[in-house]
């Protein structure tokens, strides 16, 4: 899966999803994948909750309160 050559390592594939990411119109996502899923949506729906909670507790920190 990593051999050099092949289009699914292709960086291309990286700078598409950063692309997509930018012109998306919606909340953009806490994280996302390239490529094969490989189980990351598992993770990804099981912390997402998680994961705002420590987004919301880190605004002050972040937006200088």
């Amino acid at each position: 899966m990593f051999d050099q050559g092949e289009s699914i390592t292709d960086a291309q594939n990286v700078a598409d999803e950063i692309t997509k990411l930018i012109e998306l119109q919606a909340p953009r996502p806490i994280r996302t994948q390239v490529g094969s899923d490989m189980g990351i949506t598992a993770v990804n729906d099981q912390m997402a909750s998680l994961q705002l909670a420590l987004i919301n507790q880190l605004k002050p920190v972040y937006q200088g309160a």
